[in-house]
């Protein structure tokens, strides 16, 4: 899986049908076992959200949780106290989920071939945001960018949900946008002499594999126990900077038209995702099954005419990237060293593309947050910096009892406090361990 992702950022399309390759084999495997998981993971991680709701989460490539003041809840979700997702009574929840798309999880899935030519539209359309033009149609029309899908306030359990949807459709995107954030580091040594081979594997390893066994392994236990924490969402700082801006100039920094325009666009996104799949149904009724098939993509041309008020990013160009020379470095810079985004040549022939060729750039911030003190500890831990639970429990006790020989009983005292609160978690750590 590594190895595919790593040919999707370096724009080569794999050959699966070379029998005399002893790689593919295993790598169709891996392939196979990865999306048929994701397959059977996604409607056991949902819940019974409104048909529109699961639409609009699907077609989310990025997402960003905030904590947001009671205040701003109510007003961004109209009053009404009911989550936006499943149209339930909530009151506990206090975070806000932000969508940008367009995206499509099933074209993911569907072949290993179809994945170096899906990075490389997803990254031109993605790489669009941070042009000087994203910003200027807010400035022009003071509406929001089409790719804002708005804000959504949800329920605990709802968002928790959501959060491990997004994880799962988004698996295999995220696998190639590490891959070619890495790449990049490899791409700046032709700089100093150095060269890319096409052949050679760079962000295959047995940490980057251990990695992602363990995220998929994060993800699914989450799923069958409601204790388990869910993952940390990667997300880009640099993509919600030019989102955020775009709002800031769109609501010309009226709070109360900032708030109105990020709820009002999450509606309609809502209704415009309910009419799609009324349409859709009322067509499964009326045509057979060769009829739906011949007629679907003409269908969504003109439904993305018509509407008034469906998002105009149905109709997605896509931009080629092109190989510019050092007399035009100064003219581009504008456009391509100021972007915080991955950096993907998205050429429509990527077959045996040498990488060397690719536009150096900056890399991008689509990382997790910062982990809590639990997460430094586990990694401090693995990194032998740290001793064990149970270590660390015996040497507190060794250290009561020095401080009781001092008769520094009030230090000792502390101790005693510190020795049964750990024993308290560890033991509440091994009942959770053996929950699922």
């Amino acid at each position: 899986m590594l190895w595919i992702a790593e040919m999707a950022a370096r724009n080569i399309q794999p050959n699966t049908d070379d029998v005399d390759d002893p790689g593919n084999t295993p790598m169709v495997r891996a392939w196979e076992a990865l999306t048929s998981k994701v397959r059977y993971l996604m409607p056991r991680a949902a819940a019974s959200w409104k048909p529109e709701f699961q639409s609009v989460l699907n077609s989310a490539h990025s997402m960003r949780i905030e904590k947001i003041a009671m205040a701003k809840k109510s007003q961004i979700r109209g009053c009404t106290g009911v989550c936006m997702a499943c149209g339930r009574e909530e009151r506990n929840c206090t975070y806000s989920m932000d969508l940008v798309g367009p995206f499509e999880p099933k074209a993911w899935l569907k072949g290993i071939d179809r994945i170096s030519p899906e990075y490389a539209t997803f990254i031109s359309k993605y790489e669009e945001t941070f042009e000087d033009e994203f910003l200027e149609c807010a400035t022009r029309s003071g509406v929001l960018p089409d790719i804002d899908m708005g804000t959504y306030v949800l329920g605990e359990t709802c968002l928790r949900k959501a959060k491990l949807v997004y994880l799962l459709q988004t698996t295999v995107m995220e696998l190639c946008y590490a891959a070619e954030r890495k790449m990049e580091v490899f791409s700046r040594s032709e700089e100093d002499g150095g060269n890319v081979e096409l052949g050679e594997h760079y962000t295959v390893t047995d940490e980057a594999a251990t990695d992602l066994v363990q995220k998929q392994d994060a993800i699914e236990f989450a799923i069958a126990d409601e204790k388990r924490p869910v993952p940390e969402i990667e997300t880009d700082e640099s993509l919600w900077e030019v989102i955020d801006e775009a709002r800031k100039i769109a609501s010309r920094d009226d709070p109360a038209r900032f708030t109105r325009l990020v709820r009002d666009r999450a509606y309609k996104m809502l209704r415009t995702r309910k009419r799609t799949l009324s349409e859709e149904e009322e067509e499964e009724e009326d045509d057979d099954d060769d009829e739906r098939n011949e007629d679907w993509g003409s269908k969504c041309a003109d439904d993305a005419d018509d509407a008034d008020d469906a998002p105009r990013h149905t109709a997605r160009r896509r931009r080629v990237c092109v190989i510019r020379d050092s007399d035009s470095d100064d003219d581009t810079q504008g456009a391509h060293g100021a972007h915080g985004a991955h950096g993907a040549c998205s050429s429509s022939s990527s077959a045996g593309m040498s990488f060397n060729q690719l536009l150096p750039r900056r890399l991008s911030s689509r990382v997790p947050p910062p982990p809590p003190a639990s997460g430094m500890a586990s990694m401090q831990r693995a990194a032998g910096n740290l001793p064990s639970r149970r270590a660390t429990l015996v040497s507190i006790m060794e250290l009561q009892i020095r401080l009781a020989r001092q008769e520094k009983h009030d230090d000792a005292a502390v101790c005693t406090n510190a020795i049964q609160t750990l024993q308290e978690l560890m033991r509440r750590v091994e009942e959770l361990a053996h929950s699922v």
